[in-house]
């Protein structure tokens, strides 16, 4: 039997709620997507039997929360032509590398949820399709769960499953392939997660990865396309091999984007890192909601000062368009703000009270006066 695991191959460390279990779970919880990687990875004879059109979230229960330690998932129920039923277990391994028994892993979600199927009262077991989404950077091809018994003959073959699945090795996918697919957050995801070590391909290639969520014609609205680049971008913050300033010079170009990632600097910067922490002293939630409230003000004052329109800043920051005007009507009173501060004979809540404005703008004005000059 082949050694199948070498900890000196590990090129990287994958816990769960990574940034990669975060984006496989944004990208294929959407059953239209989920839909879409099916049908090209799914088996002409398998894909022949299902009714893929009725894809949907799963009611069965999960596995055991010890295994979430070894992989996420995604649960998907989905409809035969001949009238039957079967589950699709999407599977995301967290470790990078080959991993020891992998036939049992994957067989140990069939048995969840047949475990769960047969408790249920009316309910009767249905076959368990795991799909297994490999995403490591060695070269790997599953075998049957014979080949990792110790003292296996053919005379157990009538005891011994095969513990088979669909194995999607996302190296052995072409860029070419990846980009076919029609959903541009699919497309940019698949391409991220395959060359997310590759510092030099991704230097040169980002703006054309994020510019499939930008530009992606499937989905419709404005919001849609900014809560995917939320996720695209997140998950390129949790990269090593390029920084965060780097990529932002890099995507300058696309202007959502770009926008998008002057947001995601704000609120981490200014607001919920401090309401989090603030909240966690506290032990309790309004420091947290403080915080939150503070990040979206000052994400929209930042965008107001960087010109963009009110429309815009309402749109990418999920606000009334309301709300972003009172902001920019207050910001008219910053030189008296400024003037007030330099006396010294006022605090902060004073002058917010004798202006009537926001105390989050005297405190921008005045981390502004407090920054040294370049």
């Amino acid at each position: 039997m082949e050694n199948l695991h070498d900890s000196n191959s590990r090129s990287e460390t994958l816990p769960p709620n990574s940034p990669h279990d975060k984006l496989f779970k944004a990208v294929f919880k959407r059953t239209d997507i989920a839909r879409a990687f099916l049908k090209a990875v799914l088996p002409a004879r398998l894909l022949a039997k299902l009714d893929l059109s009725t894809l949907r979230p799963s009611d069965t229960g999960r596995v055991d929360s010890n295994f979430e330690e070894a992989f996420s998932d995604i649960q998907l129920t989905c409809d035969t032509y001949d009238g039957g039923q079967v589950e699709i277990v999407l599977i995301l391994e967290h470790k990078s590398y080959i991993p020891f028994y992998g036939p049992y892993q994957h067989m140990h979600y069939q048995d969840g949820v047949w475990g769960w199927q047969v408790q249920q009262k009316g309910t009767s077991p249905t076959p368990v399709i795991p799909v297994l989404f490999y995403h490591g950077q060695e070269d790997w091809q599953p075998k049957p769960w014979k080949d990792y018994l110790k003292g296996w003959d053919e005379e157990f073959a009538p005891f011994t499953p095969s513990g088979g699945c669909i194995f999607v090795p996302l190296s052995g996918m072409t860029d070419e392939e990846i980009k076919r697919f029609r959903n541009g957050f699919l497309v940019a995801s698949l391409l991220l997660m395959k060359h997310r070590l590759e510092r030099d391909y991704l230097l040169e290639n980002l703006p054309k990865i994020f510019n499939f969520v930008e530009s992606d014609p499937s989905e419709n609205d404005i919001d849609s396309r900014i809560e995917n680049l939320k996720y695209a971008l997140r998950y390129l913050q949790g990269l090593k091999s390029i920084n965060w300033q780097e990529a932002k010079a890099s995507l300058k170009s696309l202007n959502l984007t770009f926008q998008t990632m002057d947001v995601l600097d704000e609120v981490k910067l200014e607001g919920i890192y401090e309401g989090i922490v603030i909240g966690e002293k506290k032990g309790e939630k309004k420091g947290l909601q403080k915080g939150l409230k503070k990040g979206k003000f000052f994400s929209v004052h930042n965008m107001l000062r960087k010109g963009y329109g009110l429309d815009v800043i309402a749109d990418v920051q999920k606000v009334e368009v309301g709300y972003v005007t009172d902001i920019a009507k207050q910001m008219k009173k910053e030189p008296d703000i400024t003037r007030m501060l330099q006396q010294g004979k006022l605090g902060l809540p004073q002058i917010a009270d004798a202006l009537k404005v926001s105390p989050f703008l005297v405190e921008a004005v005045k981390r502004d006066l407090d920054r040294p000059a370049a």
